[in-house]
């Protein structure tokens, strides 16, 4: 049986072992059990001292000098509250000048600290006071239904930071949120008015990050355009162990690397379009397959399927020379195999050769030119044709000027053949 101690304005150790003493001071009431091997000179600051104060706000406080098996006594106050069963107590887990909450068993069986509020409604907060302040300033919060906030006073989300900031699990996949949360009717709600996205994890291991338009603060927003695809980046493994990418696709295709759907379905949409610095255009793919490479202006007369290369395009895996000595614009390491080439020439075509004041070599110069450079005049020599290559369109110019040349000596040869036969016709009747 406990026996109370009644002294003066001071405590005297010397009640029996086992007692307590105690004292009005003022409109507070101490209790100190005298019972302990640490004797301190400081009567405010005994062991083992409960606090009952009786004010605007009465409070309640455990105070102790030190661990409660410690025969030394500390010289710098701190106050401890610890829970404890079985005459075994948990020691050194508070520091000097700070509170904390201990709990310790004298077994094996697991002892569980248990902080929570019975009312509904109700909620637990966690503050802090600034220096030089004297006002607490709350910090997190849960509230009853189990939501934590973190500089949030009304989370809608499992975790909320800030005005915006949610982490979700549950139903719609687990997900980062920006102004997006779920509501107790399983409906995707801004918390304020905005822009909203979130970054999505789905339990087939897809990553999406989805993107909401604005609207005010509790509207419904939605991560899927109209025509239900999904607005935003898709992440997916495909389970050959690939990882698969899409824009606009609420799940990337299997064995698509990369997948892009562009908006709209005209043909003036972009589906993909990439740009410089200084949004110098380099790349544009259209809906309607067109593909545009460093061109801001396509062509007008380009429909459906295209391509249009403004600049050099090199086709092979290298250079047929690692020199070129002249500019190009398509450069073919390979056999180009079509059904038609149309090739346009902005020189003089060779018809020239058939005009009146055209001078036709004789066949004596020909021949004569031939012996002495040997290959055709105004036919570019097998030298020329090694070192500079060979133009088609000039080429095929050279060769059609050669054959219409040809056309002449045949009749400038049948004609002669002509009057030599009826040369020897006419010898022939006269020698009748």
């Amino acid at each position: 049986m406990w026996i109370v101690c009644t002294q003066g304005a001071l405590i005297a150790q010397n009640c029996n072992p086992g007692a307590i003493n105690g004292n009005l001071i003022g409109q507070r009431l101490r209790i100190t059990d005298a019972n302990n091997a640490c004797g301190c000179g400081n009567n405010y600051a005994l062991p083992y001292t409960l606090h009952l104060l009786e004010s605007e706000q009465p409070s309640l406080r455990f105070s102790s000098n030190g661990p409660a098996l410690n025969d030394v006594c500390l010289g710098d106050f701190h106050t401890t509250m610890s829970l404890f069963r079985g005459g075994f107590q948990n020691t050194h887990l508070e520091g000097l000048n700070d509170f904390s909450i201990a709990v310790g068993v004298s077994d094996s069986t697991t002892a569980n600290l248990i902080l929570t509020t019975r009312d509904p409604g109700s909620m637990i907060k966690f503050a802090t006071t600034p220096p030089l302040s004297s006002e607490d300033f709350e910090r997190m919060r849960i509230i009853d239904i189990g939501h934590v906030g973190i500089a949030s006073t009304d989370p809608k989300e499992f975790l909320q930071i800030g005005p915006r900031m949610t982490f979700h699990v549950g139903s719609f996949n687990d997900f980062f949120g920006y102004n997006t949360y779920i509501d107790g009717g399983y409906s995707q709600k801004r918390i304020n008015s905005g822009y909203s996205s979130k970054l999505d994890f789905a339990s087939n291991g897809a990553v999406r990050l989805g993107l909401g338009g604005t609207g005010s603060a509790d509207a419904s927003v939605n991560f899927q355009e109209p025509s239900g695809t999904f607005n935003g980046l898709s992440m997916y493994y495909d389970g050959n162990g690939n990882g698969v990418y899409a824009f606009g696709l609420t799940t990337p295709e299997s064995a698509t690397r990369l997948a892009i759907r562009s908006q709209g379905n005209t043909s003036s949409t972009n589906a993909l379009r990439i740009t410089n610095s200084s949004n110098v255009q380099l790349l544009q793919v259209l809906n309607d397959g067109a593909v545009y490479i460093g061109s801001a202006t396509p062509h007008n007369l380009l429909t459906g399927a295209a391509l249009q290369v403004e600049g050099n395009v090199v086709i092979g895996d290298k250079l047929v020379e690692e020199s070129v000595p002249f500019d190009f614009k398509l450069h073919v390491n390979g056999i180009i195999f079509a059904r038609e080439l149309l090739i346009l020439s902005t020189n003089e075509w060779s018809d020239h050769v058939f005009k009146p004041e055209y001078e036709l070599r004789s066949l004596e110069d020909l021949n004569e030119f031939i012996v002495e450079n040997g290959h055709l005049p105004n036919v570019p020599s097998e030298a020329d044709v090694k070192e500079n290559g060979v133009s088609v369109s000039e080429f095929q110019r050279a060769i059609l000027e050669k054959v219409e040349e040809l056309t002449l000596y045949v009749l400038q040869l049948s004609n002669e053949n002509k009057q030599l036969r009826s040369e020897l016709h006419t010898i022939k009747e006269s020698l009748k």
